[in-house]
């Protein structure tokens, strides 16, 4: 069901939690989409634009709040809101089960983490050391390595392994789209944009390739600028560098 204007612009004023994930706002004169319940500052209302989905806020070309991080929201099913124009508050999972361990390649030291049986996020230097787990080992931690082993050998051009990136639905289009980009190639954030259906989203497609969690095994790196300059990676440029080079050794 669509909610009414009126009825999200409540949310929006009061900030009201319960509808975080079921609807995002943006500020046209600004730029950046929320979540209802964002903590900064309210703005006239005749700038406001509603999006359903996050799919809708970045192939609009809108950036994810960077206080409140409406990306990092499961969605919330708009058929369980009840027509008095309220929303479930209970409903995204935390996990219990996650683990990581450590890699020294030769880029430098990366951080495997493994959550319910998946490689969720493998964390570059440099990155974040949050929201791991706990160190530890298990099969697909041992599988994991294993294969990075063997890509930093040049002894494999392509991941086996279970994964479960944690995004929105477009950025998971996007990194379903990177994995499909040949061993030592490359393609262009416009070619990626054709390739999940939204040619103009290129901007999009940049921001979504940045948030990648599991990068080398999505190979974010691979993806470069119109001119071929190698723009963006959050790793640093010299890592992508180093990666290329790498595969275009084995290749």
């Amino acid at each position: 069901m669509r909610l009414d204007d009126d009825v999200r612009w409540r949310a929006v004023t009061t900030r009201d939690t319960a509808f975080d994930g079921v609807f995002y706002y943006a500020v046209e004169t600004v730029g950046p989409y929320c979540k209802p319940s964002c903590g900064s500052r309210t703005p006239r209302r005749e700038n406001v634009v509603y999006l359903d989905t996050l799919t809708e806020a970045e192939t609009a070309g809108h950036r994810p709040c960077r206080w409140c991080r409406p990306e990092a929201l499961d969605a919330c099913p708009t058929d369980q809101i009840a027509e008095t124009g309220r929303a479930p508050h209970d409903y995204r999972g935390r996990s219990h089960s996650m683990t990581h361990a450590t890699y020294e390649s030769p880029v430098g030291r990366l951080i495997l983490v493994v959550d319910g049986g998946q490689v969720v996020r493998l964390a570059l230097p440099g990155d974040p050391s949050s929201d791991m787990g706990d160190p530890g080992s298990c099969g697909i931690l041992e599988e994991a390595l294993g294969q990075l082993g063997e890509y930093f050998a040049g002894a494999r051009y392509q991941f086996d392994l279970p994964i479960s990136p944690r995004g929105t639905e477009f950025q998971r289009g996007v990194w379903d789209a990177l994995v499909r980009i040949p061993y030592a190639r490359t393609a262009t954030y416009s070619d990626i944009a054709s390739m999940v259906g939204h040619p103009k989203a290129a901007r999009a497609v940049g921001q979504a390739n940045n948030r990648n969690p599991i990068p080398v095994v999505i190979p974010c790196h691979r993806v470069i600028g119109s001119g071929g300059a190698l723009v963006g990676y959050r790793g640093g440029l010299e890592v992508k560098q180093r990666l290329l080079e790498l595969e275009r050794t084995y290749a």
